[in-house]
């Protein structure tokens, strides 16, 4: 488990500047895909889905955030719920 950026924004949960995503996601994210390359990747969140989006990665399991607000929106518990689904479907 880990972050999509992999570089600290100044305030938990605030803005990364997009320049910063990008550097950081292939400086480390990407370089930890390539050691996992059948690792389930799985966007928490709409920022994680767009940072994933802007490395190239399309191959990911999308769902809700686990922090607020996301985790607050209808349907984020069930979202989750595909996680150890597609968990048992990769093995």
């Amino acid at each position: 488990m880990t972050e999509s950026v992999l570089c600290s924004a100044p305030k938990e949960g605030g803005r990364v500047p997009a320049a910063v995503c990008r550097e950081c996601g292939s400086r480390y994210l990407l370089k930890q895909l390539e050691l996992l390359p059948h690792a389930l990747v799985v966007a928490l969140g709409s920022k994680a889905r767009d940072r994933l989006r802007m490395l190239g990665i399309t191959a990911f399991l999308e769902v809700h955030s686990v922090a607020p607000p996301g985790c607050n929106h209808r349907g984020a518990r069930e979202s989750w719920s595909k996680i150890p689904e597609a968990l048992k479907k990769a093995r």
